[in-house]
């Protein structure tokens, strides 16, 4: 059975005639009304060409209003000189201009509710569509409100929060040589960065498998199954090497007790990922590490752009949790530089990142590379093969700085180095 979508046209009109009677009240419904919220198109058109006028300083009359859709090729569409001359004559006062936004505005919900609910049944009825895009759609819509909706809040209620409800102490990661850099608090976004084999998965799993002795903490593996991730925590604790681990040569014998970690390797996409957020409700969450998770472009989106809006979903999900948010992110380290050293700009495909981001760390290991060996060996360079740096590039809670550590490859595990540093 055909249905017509919902919409009220009086209130439509009500609403433009409004705003043409008196152009100050624009400003009111611009903040709960966009174009596409009004169902006629011609209505959509005007609405946009009145917005445009404001944020132009020009007034907005009806022969003000005429000339400018002209010029925009949209008049006839727009129904011309009559149609929206007709809209001031429809209303003789802009009083219940509020009353009449907020009827167009859930008219417009109940349309875009049903418009995606609609195509997502029809997605999942076809085999051949991958319905992770259509899932992420109906999260994303239920998880939307509109801007109208959007509430400032006084400074003396946010001022007694902090009073009554401080948002809790910085985070231990069990590594003292950072603790003058690493603050980081419920909510925070952390980026650990760094180009290939320089130890990020080893950095965050060493503080994942501190955390979770006491918090709910959930590891989200895109690069190595569960037993990978696992192995490398037995060669920490045992004193076995990795590879050790890893031939089956380890039968046991350590107390290892961590039972708030958990480990999800089957999580790789955006919406599986923020799936099982939602659903675990975890304390702390690491995703290692995003250029490999299968995030998939949408029609004229860029990788970058996915990558972002990923992220930005996820601390989102973190955020309403009270979550600490860890993200690996592999990085390559653009033209000639001296030993590789990394830096922000390297942050190529997830340079959005570095907005959203808390604190920025960057693991780097000179050694790893030709002329850093051949410094090491030959000049006053005072680093050695498991010497490693943590790099702060950025710090919303506190300092940037260069800390130098030590790195155990065969344990997977970092130190404190208190050697002399030269670089």
């Amino acid at each position: 059975m055909n249905r017509i979508l919902p919409y009220n046209m009086e209130a439509e009109r009500a609403v433009l005639g409004a705003v043409l009677l008196d152009e100050s009240c624009l400003p009111g419904v611009a903040g709960v009304l966009e174009p596409d919220d009004f169902y006629l198109e011609k209505h959509s058109i005007i609405f946009k060409a009145m917005c445009n006028m404001h944020g132009q300083s020009k007034p907005i009359d009806i022969v003000s209003l005429v000339e400018h859709i002209k010029g925009q090729d949209e008049f006839e569409k727009a129904g011309g000189a009559s149609g929206i001359s007709i809209l001031a004559d429809r209303i003789p006062t802009a009083v219940n201009v509020d009353y009449w936004a907020k009827i167009v505005g859930d008219k417009s919900e109940r349309r875009k509710g049903i418009e995606i609910l609609t195509r997502s049944i029809s997605d999942f009825y076809d085999e051949n569509i991958n319905t992770d895009e259509t899932k992420t759609n109906i999260i994303n819509y239920l998880q939307t409100y509109r801007k109208g909706n959007i509430e400032p809040v006084n400074f003396g209620d946010v001022y007694q929060q902090i009073i009554t409800e401080p948002g809790g102490e910085a985070l231990d990661i069990n590594m003292p040589w950072m603790d003058n850099y690493f603050k980081v608090f419920p909510g925070d976004m952390v980026i650990i960065a760094g180009d290939a084999s320089q130890g990020k998965s080893a950095f965050v799993i060493q503080i994942a498998t501190h955390l979770g002795k006491k918090l709910k903490t959930l590891f989200i593996s895109a690069e190595m199954t569960n037993k990978g991730v696992v192995a490398r925590i037995i060669a920490r604790h045992s004193g076995w090497a990795i590879n050790a681990v890893r031939a089956g040569q380890y039968s046991g014998g350590v107390n290892i007790d961590l039972p708030e970690l958990y480990f999800t390797d089957n999580a790789l996409t955006p919406t599986d990922i923020e799936s099982v957020i939602y659903r675990f409700k975890p304390e702390v969450v690491f995703i290692d590490y995003l250029q490999v998770l299968n995030i998939t472009e949408r029609q004229r989106e860029k990788r970058y752009q996915a990558l972002s809006n990923f992220a930005k979903q996820v601390r989102t999900a973190c955020r309403k949790l009270g979550a600490y948010n860890f993200m690996v992110s592999q990085v390559t380290i653009e033209g000639v530089r001296k030993y590789h050293k990394p830096a922000m700009g390297d942050l190529r495909e997830s340079k959005s990142l570095v907005n959203d981001a808390d604190l920025i760390v960057f693991i780097w290991r000179p050694y790893q590379y030709e002329d850093g060996r051949r410094d090491a060996d030959h000049t006053d360079k005072q680093w050695k093969e498991d010497t490693a740096y943590a790099i702060i590039s950025k710090n919303r809670n506190g300092a940037t700085g260069q800390i130098r550590m030590q790195f155990n490859g065969a344990r997977q595990e970092f130190r404190e180095d208190t050697g002399e540093d030269t670089i």
